[in-house]
């Protein structure tokens, strides 16, 4: 896989951005690694540049879906198998 130019990860929590950024230098995955603790951060940092497209990230990670899935498994049991299957690529 070629390198990236830049990746940005979207979290606010400092231990799974700390070692998603470890990993994807580890990986050689980029050439710039940017964080930031949360969405309102990154769209600050985003508008502006949407101007160069070279200074915009090839990749943005944003865990908040899978955390979903994670924390939200008691809300899954809570639906049928229709529902769950319905809803399982909508977000």
């Amino acid at each position: 896989m070629a390198k990236l130019d830049i990746a940005c990860i979207i979290d606010d929590d400092p231990l799974f951005t700390y070692v998603l950024s470890r990993q994807m230098k580890l990986l050689d995955f980029s050439e710039k690694i940017l964080v930031f603790p949360n969405g309102l951060e990154a769209l600050k940092y985003l508008q502006p540049v949407t101007a160069s497209p070279d200074m915009l990230p090839s990749v943005i990670c944003s865990i908040s879906i899978c955390r979903f899935w994670t924390a939200g498994s008691s809300w899954m049991s809570h639906q049928t198998k229709d529902q769950q299957k319905d809803h399982r690529f909508s977000y």
